[in-house]
């Protein structure tokens, strides 16, 4: 499944190291979302494979916060 989302977010999203890789995958190979404040930030799961640096995912306390504005766009119009 490919997603699509606004130029305008993709501008935004200007520290993507991985080309934008999310928009090509499956909705299983993404980050689950456990919960969403304000619709603005994303507390996710990391998955093991995806461990790796991203310069959107910050640790806060004992979750993960997700800033990119990419992921978020995909959650809101997708619900993945």
């Amino acid at each position: 499944m490919e997603f699509a989302v606004a130029q305008e977010v993709r501008r935004k999203t200007n520290r993507c190291e991985s080309d934008f890789a999310c928009l090509a995958c499956q909705p299983q190979c993404l980050c689950p979302v456990v919960s969403a404040i304000d619709g603005g930030v994303l507390f996710i799961e990391p998955k093991c494979e995806q461990k790796m640096f991203c310069t959107y995912r910050m640790q806060f306390g004992n979750g993960t916060m997700c800033t990119c504005p990419t992921r978020k766009e995909l959650y809101h119009r997708y619900r993945v």
